[in-house]
């Protein structure tokens, strides 16, 4: 059986181009997949009140809740212990109390921006319309996606 010369030749302008082209090129998964949805910094905030550290859990980094919390739990013992003995408390009672309360207010308001952060970056990656230079001179409106 004869190939017929129109598939040969076609095979023939097809073959140099038959390498790895740049839109046959394997994507790369990225290393991190983000999936993430929106988070309420006042949730954030009572939940930090009510839970050290669960706050900031809840709005995306709990480590950056580790040293108000830390001040927050060392005051706390603190306070409790100077607190039940009247001899021991002259001023340190006060000074407990004080950095109880600083901490306390410390690990709310940075809960609360941890969520706000997080918002923030996950507006970021959402889908929007986005208006930029063309490659070739003027302008090129394109669709921003997440990945």
């Amino acid at each position: 059986m004869k190939t017929p010369r129109a598939v040969l030749v076609t095979m023939a302008l097809l073959l140099p181009g038959a390498g790895d082209l740049a839109a046959q090129s394997p994507v790369q998964a990225p290393d991190t997949v983000f999936l993430a949805s929106e988070h309420s910094p006042v949730v954030a905030g009572v939940v930090e009140w009510l839970l050290p550290t669960a706050g900031f859990a809840y709005g995306g980094d709990w480590t950056r809740g580790f040293v108000p919390n830390v001040v927050r739990t060392a005051s706390f013992i603190g306070f409790m212990k100077t607190g039940g003995d009247s001899n021991r408390c002259e001023g340190a009672c006060p000074a407990w109390g004080v950095a109880l309360v600083a901490g306390t207010v410390w690990a709310i308001v940075d809960a609360v921006d941890t969520a706000r952060d997080h918002n923030a970056r996950v507006r970021r990656l959402v889908a929007g319309l986005s208006l930029e230079p063309a490659p070739g001179g003027g302008a090129a409106v394109g669709l921003r996606v997440m990945p």
